[in-house]
C-alpha cells in the first residue's frame, strides 16, 4: 500500500495538519478512515453535537501555491473521477454531503468545497477528461478519467485565518 512508503507517510502527516486546521476553525472532528487498508473515502466529519456531517475526499498538493492554482491551473483541482464517484456514493448512502479538501502544503492553506449533495448529486462546477497523470503518491503513470473541480469559490482556511467565500 502506498501509505506505508515514506511519501505515503508524509502525505498522512500533511492530511492530519489539514484536519487540525479545519478542527480548530470549526470545532468539528475530522475522523480518518483506516489507513492500513483501502477505503473509498479519506475521512468523515462529526459535528459539535456528535452527528455525522460529511464524507471527505482529501488531497495534499506539494509545490503549489494558491496563486499558482489560480494562474497556472485555471483554479481547478485535479482528482480522479473514480474517487469522487465513490465518495459521492458513500455520502449518499449516509445522507450527508461529500466535501473536497485540497491542502496546499507549503502555504498550510486548506481549500474546502462541497462536491456532492446528500442526495448524491454533484453540486459544483467540474469537468471530466481522460488524462495521463501520476498514478500514486509514489509515482508512475496512469491514464484515467479525471475531474477538474472549480475551486474559484472554495472556502480557504489556515491556522491564522478563515475566508468564507460562501461554500463549505
Amino acid at each position: 500500500m502506498d501509505i506505508l512508503t515514506p511519501k505515503g507517510q508524509q502525505t498522512l502527516r500533511d492530511e492530519l495538519v489539514a484536519a487540525e486546521i479545519f478542527q480548530l476553525a470549526t470545532g468539528c472532528l475530522y475522523v480518518t478512515t483506516p489507513k492500513d487498508m483501502p477505503a473509498k473515502v479519506d475521512a468523515v466529519i462529526i459535528g459539535q453535537a456528535g452527528q455525522l456531517v460529511a464524507v471527505v475526499e482529501t488531497k495534499c498538493r506539494y509545490g503549489v501555491t494558491r496563486q499558482q492554482l489560480r494562474d497556472g491551473w485555471g483554479d481547478e483541482w485535479l482528482v480522479t473521477m473514480e474517487k469522487l464517484d465513490e465518495g459521492r456514493q458513500a455520502a449518499r448512502l449516509l445522507g450527508v454531503p461529500l466535501f473536497g479538501f485540497l491542502f496546499l502544503v507549503e502555504e498550510a492553506l486548506l481549500l474546502t468545497k462541497v462536491i456532492a449533495s446528500p442526495a448524491g448529486q454533484y453540486c459544483c462546477r467540474l469537468r471530466v477528461d481522460q488524462t495521463e497523470t501520476q498514478a500514486t503518491v509514489n509515482g508512475g503513470k496512469a491514464t484515467r478519467a479525471n475531474a477538474f473541480v472549480d475551486m474559484s469559490d472554495a472556502r480557504e482556511w489556515s491556522l491564522t485565518k478563515e475566508t468564507d467565500n460562501g461554500v463549505g
